[in-house]
């Protein structure tokens, strides 16, 4: 048991019911299995879990002493975290980790804390991005719309984009492939950067439709544009004071505000970052980087093996079972050409994601 007056740091670990048994397993292995490096209370917020169901599962944290708070799966993830820091007063500084999150590395709690320390951090993450949801959207809109019907055949394209492309148009290889023989044998093949170009006003106003007021992309109106540093919330640590001002009473977010609240232009980030707070991300070796070094991190969704990450999860683990061509596109899409240069090599149909503004 750990002494009242020492309660200043806990672990809230959101335990969601609709993600099933294998993830909760996945974590509760890694959290026994590497030392955390530093005390600290746990918390687990069960997630859609009736009152006969919770009891059931308190049985998966057998041995792990913790306090509890329950939600309603209708809150998201960003509505969890801000209640367990409204519920527990008593503490000071917070690591927040959701379902898939993993511990692959010793004193990683250690390294989070550590990092607020300084009165000049204002939050210290597991791992962060430049990414932004309205250039990457755009990218994948773009590549699907195109691939409906006007994207010839182009091996390159394929391999960098073979999920999404044989998720939503499987034999798009096929059919273009065989258009493209039928065109040369025409003697009227054009390359996919000449023939697309005619199709750039097109797609503008079919973009210009999906961000309007009533778009399937309306909460992107106003995001930031690429590059857009942001931790991420699979695995971050931060002071309860800087994290209440964002708790609503009786009110929960939406599926799209969460997003808004990662990285969107008022995000948790940017408002410390304009507080004059450091956003800072942390490795596996112990290494603290501020937003323009956060590259050098070998952290997530770089360098291939992400070697330097302190916490896994579903997205990191995704992007380990990639094929080279498309980690080039995933790297390239949460970093631009800031970590090595890629951009060369990947066709991302005139979208921008240069990282030069990074200071």
């Amino acid at each position: 048991m750990i002494n009242k007056c020492m309660r200043k740091k806990g672990v809230v670990y959101l335990n969601r019911k609709a993600e099933g048994h294998e993830p909760v397993q996945r974590f509760i292995r890694s959290y026994k299995s590497f030392v955390s490096g530093d005390d600290h209370e746990f918390i687990t917020v069960y997630k859609g879990f009736s009152k006969q169901e919770k009891a059931i599962e308190e049985q998966t944290f057998k041995g792990i002493e913790h306090r509890q708070v329950i939600v309603d799966d209708e809150m998201t993830d960003i509505d969890a975290y801000l209640i367990a820091a409204e519920s527990f007063a008593d503490i000071d500084y917070f690591c927040f980790l959701n379902t898939f999150s993993e511990i692959v590395c010793e004193n990683w709690l250690l390294y989070l804390f550590s990092a607020l320390r300084s009165e000049s951090v204002g939050i210290a993450g597991a791992s962060a991005s430049y990414e932004s949801l309205l250039n990457s959207n755009k990218l994948i809109s773009k590549i699907l719309l195109f691939a409906g019907g006007a994207l010839r055949y182009d091996k390159k394209i394929h391999q960098q984009y073979r999920t999404l492309l044989e998720k939503h148009y499987p034999k798009w290889s096929r059919y273009s492939f065989v258009s493209q023989i039928l065109d040369i044998f025409r003697k009227r093949a054009k390359s996919n950067y000449e023939y697309l170009g005619g199709y750039d006003s097109f797609f503008n106003e079919f973009w210009q439709a999906q961000t309007n007021t009533s778009g399937v992309y309306n909460f992107l109106d106003g995001y930031p544009p690429f590059p857009n540093p942001h931790i991420r919330s699979n695995g971050f640590a931060i002071r309860r004071h800087h994290l209440l001002p964002f708790f609503k009473r009786g009110r929960s977010m939406s599926k799209q505000e969460s997003y808004l609240f990662e990285s969107g232009p008022h995000s948790l980030t940017r408002s410390l970052i304009n507080a004059q707070l450091r956003a800072v991300l942390v490795n596996s070796s112990g290494r603290i980087f501020d937003v323009a070094d956060w590259p050098l991190s070998q952290s997530f969704r770089l360098n291939i093996d992400q070697r330097g990450l302190l916490i896994h999860d579903n997205q990191s683990r995704a992007f380990a079972n990639l094929t080279a061509p498309e980690k080039d596109v995933n790297e390239l899409i949460s970093w631009g050409d800031s970590a090595r240069k890629i951009s060369d090599r990947v066709f991302t149909f005139g979208i921008s994601f240069d990282a030069g503004m990074i200071t």
